[in-house]
């Protein structure tokens, strides 16, 4: 679990960052007490988490990932939920086919 978190930290996190980056979230629509805030309406250390997943990635380029976070409001406090997401289209040298598969 540890390592897990360790690599969504180096994955959400500016290059260069020190300290603790500020994490800022736009004004998004609101449906009752949950919202969906895409990742370029995050920003980490002033910087649009949509393009941080992109730096930090290794060979994806713009417009292959999609991140969003679904934030659910609890006692006037937001919250991400257990169902934020994110999906790439993973580029072909980057794929590893699955056992007995054929490229």
């Amino acid at each position: 679990m540890r390592s897990t978190v360790a690599s969504f930290r180096k994955a959400f996190t500016p290059k260069h960052a020190t300290g603790r980056p500020v994490v800022r979230v736009s004004q998004v629509p609101v449906q009752g007490t949950t919202a969906v805030v895409p990742a370029k309406d995050i920003t980490v250390g002033g910087q649009p988490l949509s393009r941080i997943l992109l730096t930090n990635s290794s060979g994806f380029k713009p417009g292959q990932v999609q991140a969003r976070a679904d934030v659910t409001r609890i006692g006037g406090t937001w919250y991400v939920s257990n169902s934020t997401s994110m999906s790439a289209a993973v580029p072909p040298e980057h794929s590893d086919p699955l056992p007995g598969s054929r490229r």
